[in-house]
């Protein structure tokens, strides 16, 4: 993973970009450090990286599977299967 001129190359709801952007200039960290906790989260399964659409974005692991859980139920809805 890399992250230069805020473009994070990621196979990856925040844009990976925006995250890297947000965490240089709130956290005051030189991007490097941010791209290596990144890497480390993203290791550990504490994040998830999903490409969506051509957008690479990264997910808090809990919220990533609430999320695909709702789609999936809605999903299972929308055919009109029971509960």
């Amino acid at each position: 993973m890399s992250c230069k001129n805020g473009q994070v190359k990621v196979i990856v709801p925040l844009f990976s970009t925006a995250l890297c952007e947000i965490a240089v200039k709130l956290l005051d960290i030189p991007t490097a450090i941010i791209n290596e906790a990144i890497t480390a989260e993203l290791v550990e399964g504490n994040l998830v990286a999903e490409i969506i659409g051509e957008e690479d974005v990264i997910f808090l692991t809990p919220l990533y599977r609430a999320e695909v859980g709702c789609a999936a139920q809605l999903q299972r809805l929308n055919k009109g299967e029971p509960l």
